[in-house]
């Protein structure tokens, strides 16, 4: 058999593995959104990470091997209204109640009905739970973050992001909406480009370079388009930060909190699509709202550690309630895309710890056929769920036991990235 023999009779396996012959093409999925921080003192009846609320004589569950395993999640029964189009609910969960969802390396799924949840208190994590650092993780603690979420219902097609998340940053009008905003938006962008023409020398010496024929052939090429970019640049550069200093200094001269002059934002914005268009595609246009959230984390780390938002300006909320409540992949039920990489088995013995044994964990494809998503998290640092190889934590059920109620067997995935 050759190569490519080889290659279509192996995706054509993972085709089989993922199930998807009998999987329904329309699935109803709830995304667990993240709440935002200024809704913190709201009570939370579902949530993602910390810890669980059970009844009396809950044990804390564990692997065949005997480690303790990881909380996920814990989900309101209740909030699971029925799927608009469809009237669909899954059939196997009580209409009240709470779902509690744990995993790493294995999966263990609890259903209470509202009677049993409605005398639950918090239960704390055992002594010998191990440190989600040792399973890879880029957090030390034992748990993962707390986070409260709204579960948002919706029909899932693809395994992708819903329709009900429309893209509502796009435009600056969007998200540019008081004065505080545009004064830091502007602030980084001047920053930016202090640095950019800063470096200008450096291109100085590049051409110097390439003017001595220091680069032969067409190497050459890459070399002179980067430093006639930068030559534009730098032409440019003082009529832009002259516009842009204004502009902050109106921004500044203004309470923070204050609505933004829509006129006023769209002249600036459109003098610097020219200014873009004049530099040679070089971006001199606004920054993105993922800008202005890597800097407000930056400047304020526990928001992102605690949800803390104490000392976060309140003219910065819409930035953070935007980031914070949009599609980040966490949901329950849905479609999944399977991935070609397979999944990383973590399957670590108690006696075993990332970082002193070097424990490598194996990757292998999933066998799906006949199972459901009932739970995805997707790699997130606000929950902790960041790592070096997955993009996802699920765990998956076969689907006609779902139906019954039957939930407290399935499979644990840790989709591989590559």
């Amino acid at each position: 058999m050759d190569g490519a023999a080889l290659a279509d009779a192996y995706l054509k396996g993972i085709e089989v593995l993922s199930g998807e012959e009998g999987r329904a093409s329309e699935i109803p999925a709830w995304a667990l959104v993240l709440r935002s921080p200024f809704r913190f003192s709201e009570t939370a009846t579902s949530w993602l990470g910390g810890l669980p609320k059970a009844p009396d004589g809950f044990s804390w569950p564990r692997h065949a091997n005997g480690a303790p395993l990881h909380f996920l999640a814990q989900i309101d029964l209740a909030s699971l209204t029925p799927e608009p189009t469809t009237g669909a609910r899954p059939s196997g969960l009580p209409m009240s109640g709470a779902i509690l969802l744990f995993g790493c390396p294995t999966p263990a799924i609890y259903v209470y009905e509202s009677s049993e949840i409605s005398t639950a208190s918090t239960v704390a994590p055992p002594d010998d739970l191990r440190s989600l650092r040792e399973q890879g993780f880029w957090i030390d603690s034992k748990t993962f973050k707390y986070w409260p979420v709204d579960p948002v219902v919706y029909l899932d097609a693809d395994g992708q992001k819903p329709d009900i998340f429309a893209e509502p940053l796009d435009d600056p009008a969007d998200w540019i909406v008081n004065w505080g905003i545009a004064a830091l938006e502007a602030e980084i962008l001047i920053n930016a480009m202090k640095a950019e023409v800063g470096g200008m020398a450096h291109r100085r010496k590049l051409k110097k370079f390439k003017d001595l024929g220091g680069v032969a052939g067409a190497a050459n090429e890459p070399v002179r388009k980067l430093v006639y970019r930068h030559e534009l640049v730098a032409k440019h550069a003082p009529e832009f930060m002259s516009e842009l200093e204004a502009w902050h200094k109106t921004a500044k001269s203004n309470q923070p909190t204050d609505p933004i002059d829509q006129n006023a934002l769209q002249k600036i914005v459109a003098k610097r699509r020219s200014l873009t268009s004049k530099a040679g595609g070089y971006s001199l246009e606004v920054k993105s709202p993922q800008d202005l959230w890597d800097r407000i984390v930056r400047d304020h780390r526990k928001l992102t550690e605690f949800g803390d938002v104490s000392g976060v300006p309140s003219a910065y909320r819409p930035i953070v309630d935007a980031v914070i409540t949009e599609w980040r992949g966490h949901k329950l039920f849905g479609r999944m895309m399977y991935p070609v990489d397979g999944h990383r088995i973590w399957d670590i013995g108690p006696d075993k710890s990332l970082g002193i044994d070097d424990f490598e964990p194996r990757v292998e494809p999933a066998d799906l056929r006949g199972y459901d998503c009932l739970l995805n998290i997707h790699s997130d640092p606000l929950v902790g769920t960041a790592s070096d190889y997955e993009t996802d934590l699920s765990i998956w059920c076969l689907r006609d036991r779902m139906a019954n109620g039957q939930f407290r067997h399935g499979q644990f995935l840790r989709p591989n990235t590559g």
